[in-house]
């Protein structure tokens, strides 16, 4: 394990209620992961939350780490209306301990990055006192306990781009701690060995021979093999095709989908095959991409997007739309100060939509036939 250098150290103070302050450790701001603020400069969050650069002391903490570069914060707040209050928090102010369980298959899938490093699973976390952001990498997989508020489940990247829903874990447990130090590994509870109780052999009794009675058998007429007659014959329900991926979608496109009179605003269109393997589409507005979205597909990936502005269409295959290319558009779309961008990536298996962390599945019912005996 090794604590991560921070890529930025400049503060954010929210723009809607300057009494917040956060401060991201490797913030992806847009599109490039590990980057850096630059004072005085505007940005929103992947949460349409508006903050400004300042030389400041962080007091809170926040769950995104994607930002967008905008304006000053009177039109960053016009065009993006999110509330700080409501995506921030507050550090406990006493430190307990978070227990980080890194796995070998998240490691290995840790690959083909340039900018972000490779074999590595990483954990975000907020220093409990102040709220100040760190992030915690991790290179062999293990069990893990370090001194902080979580803020993430652990995450890597692959080529860049970060993966969500791995098989890695942390959960925050109720231990105080004042450093790492005081955080231990829980160690396993042995499971105990039975010992066999040595088997007795009896002594055996010989027991004298005696000569049954004969009693002849008194003869019967069978009675008849019953007819047995299901009462309800069960219908076999298709079973949904196993290991289908439900990804998480981060884009703002929509925010840029404006100007059209004969085409929709504020609106884009993604194509992909659901678990059923049909072509379907979904149509995020921009209260849906307010936030990241799940989709459940049918191989975790998105076949073609489409959005229109000033009733031109802009479309965009698979590996060609931001942020794979920033001008994947066809044609180039204007940004307007902007990169209006589209990640997704894999969060866990599903069998159909909607799938993502708050979705319970659903248990199937298994019918039992009732059986009717009839005699003849």
């Amino acid at each position: 394990m090794a604590l991560q250098n921070c890529s930025n150290t400049i503060s954010l103070r929210c723009c809607s209620n300057n009494a917040i302050i956060i401060t991201p450790c490797i913030p992806t701001i847009d599109g490039t992961p590990f980057s850096n603020f630059t004072l005085g400069n505007v940005y929103f969050d992947s949460n349409n939350v508006c903050w400004e650069a300042v030389d400041s002391t962080s007091n809170a903490y926040n769950t995104t780490n994607d930002y967008f570069t905008s304006t000053d914060c009177i039109d960053c707040q016009s065009s993006h209306g999110g509330n700080c209050d409501e995506t921030t928090n507050t550090p406990p102010g006493e430190c307990t301990c978070l227990l980080i369980t890194v796995t070998a298959l998240d490691i290995a899938n840790s690959n083909g990055n340039v900018i972000t490093p490779n074999g590595s699973v990483l954990v975000d976390a907020a220093n409990c006192i102040n709220g100040s952001g760190t992030t915690y990498v991790f290179t062999s997989a293990g069990t893990y306990t370090v001194c902080a508020q979580g803020i993430s489940q652990p995450y890597y990247f692959q080529t860049d781009i970060k993966q969500l829903g791995g098989t890695s874990t942390s959960s925050q447990t109720t231990s105080a701690c004042s450093t790492d130090d005081d955080c231990i590994v829980p160690t396993p509870t042995p499971t105990p060995t039975n010992t066999p109780t040595p088997s007795i052999t009896p002594t055996h009794t010989p027991t004298p021979s005696v000569t049954p009675t004969y009693t002849p058998t008194p003869s019967y007429t069978p009675l008849p093999t019953p007819d047995v007659t299901p009462s309800h014959t069960p219908t076999n329900t298709p079973t949904p095709t196993a290991g289908c991926k439900c990804i998480q979608v981060d884009t703002i496109i929509p925010f840029y989908a404006t100007g059209n009179t004969s085409n929709p605003n504020n609106l884009i269109e993604i194509d992909y095959y659901n678990c059923d393997n049909n072509l379907v589409t979904f149509s995020a507005t921009t209260a849906i991409a307010s936030a990241v979205f799940y989709l459940c597909t049918h191989d975790g990936v998105v076949e073609e997007v489409r959005a229109w502005q000033d009733d031109v269409l802009y479309s965009a295959d698979t590996f060609n739309f931001p942020p794979y290319d920033p001008n994947g558009w066809k044609p180039t779309m204007n940004y307007d100060g902007g990169i209006p961008a589209m990640n997704y990536a894999t969060y866990g298996v599903c069998t159909s939509d909607p799938c993502g962390p708050s979705v319970t599945p659903t248990p199937t019912a298994t019918v039992t036939p009732t059986l009717t005996v009839t005699l003849a």
